[in-house]
């Protein structure tokens, strides 16, 4: 989990108003991210490295296990994974123009070392923050990481139980797979490492966390998606956990906004929400007009 510092969320003043107001973001299936090598950059790593360990005499005894990871991985590897986008920088062109309607919109910055009441970016393992890994050797040995774990688990309970191989192995599958594909979710191909991205994770795949599943229209496809917000969540007594504010640290406007009319009005809003005078709204530092 990604506890560093403050991040960054670009958008327009609607998904401000909805992000404040709702105190919570939108999870959006990762299926359906903009760039569809986002899908298969951690996907294709991870099925090369189980092809290399197969192939491998010293894997041999797991190699029914990666087999059958393998072939799971190839069919639909991230349904009921869901996302949302963060940077470390709240001042970025590309962030601008790709995601704040080219720079008419603003950037809110959360301060994850803040203490809330209700836990708004994570609660392990239903859904965490994580960074965005771009080092393709650092991937790998990710993967590996986990890959190890589990093939030592195995030996430790092909030893315990030699005749039982059988009636635990497609746990091992399962688990495995889950694990593997939670982590490359976070996998995005090097070029796109000047983002500095951050992601809002849900790959519990547990819909009795969410109050269901809801759906939207973008870009000419449905996307479903869920709202942290949207939970079941209780507390030590039992009771529904109440949402509190976002740990707001800062609120930026793009620089091709109206930027003086729109910093006087987001302070009126953030005042009328609960969050006070004390977060300062300021002006993006890019020369840009869009």
């Amino acid at each position: 989990m990604y506890n560093g510092g403050a991040i960054a969320h670009y958008t327009d003043l609607a998904g401000f108003i909805g992000i404040l107001s709702n105190k919570g973001f939108w999870l959006s299936d990762a299926r359906y991210l903009n760039d569809e090598e986002e899908l298969h950059n951690g996907l294709n790593l991870a099925q090369s490295l189980l092809q290399r360990l197969i192939a491998k005499n010293r894997c041999t005894f797991f190699t029914d296990v990666l087999d059958g990871v393998a072939r799971k991985l190839s069919i639909d590897p991230l349904r009921d994974t869901y996302v949302c986008s963060f940077s470390t920088n709240s001042d970025m062109l590309e962030q601008w123009r790709a995601y704040a309607r080219n720079g008419t919109g603003i950037s809110i910055e959360f301060d994850l070392a803040r203490t809330t009441h209700y836990p708004h970016f994570g609660l392990p393992p239903q859904y965490f923050t994580m960074k965005v890994v771009y080092d393709d050797e650092v991937k790998i040995w990710i993967l590996l990481s986990v890959i190890s774990t589990y093939r030592q688990g195995f030996l430790f309970d092909l030893a315990r139980h030699p005749n039982e191989c059988k009636d635990y192995i497609d746990d091992y599958i399962r688990s495995l797979a889950f694990r593997l594909s939670s982590l490359f979710v976070n996998f995005k191909h090097s070029s796109f490492r000047s983002e500095q991205e951050v992601r809002l994770v849900d790959a519990s795949r547990k819909f009795d966390f969410y109050n269901g599943k809801r759906y939207r229209a973008s870009n000419g496809i449905i996307v479903p998606y869920v709202c942290t917000y949207d939970t079941k969540l209780k507390n030590d007594n039992g009771e529904p956990m109440e949402l509190d504010n976002l740990p707001v640290r800062k609120v930026m406007v793009g620089p091709a906004a109206h930027q003086k009319a729109m910093i006087s009005s987001i302070k009126n809003f953030l005042e009328d929400f609960g969050y006070g005078g004390a977060i300062p709204v300021a002006k993006s530092c890019i020369p840009y007009r869009g």
